[in-house]
């Protein structure tokens, strides 16, 4: 990973114009970051898989992601559409 950091970190820096580098928004840290944040680890604790490898496991068909892959996507869905959010 940290070699992926070092060549795609300058390369972003050059593409991107001043005015479109990230920008403190000043917005606190909110309960349903927090939540989704425990969840998050709470599944790929148990479940053992980060959901992109999950994702690249499934062309092994190992069990785990085969069970786990459909479970992200459920999840991602309701979370769409309790908070209405734009895909």
């Amino acid at each position: 990973m940290g070699g992926a950091l070092m060549v795609t970190t300058p390369c972003c820096r050059l593409l991107q114009s001043p005015r479109s580098l990230p920008r403190d928004s000043g917005n606190p840290v909110s309960k349903p970051l927090i939540i989704g944040a425990v969840l998050f680890g709470i599944g790929w604790g148990l479940g053992g898989l980060c959901p992109g490898p999950a994702i690249a496991s499934l062309d092994a068909l190992r069990t785990e992601a085969l069970a786990f892959v459909p479970s992200m996507a459920v999840g991602m869905i309701l979370m769409q559409r309790l908070y209405k959010l734009d895909a």
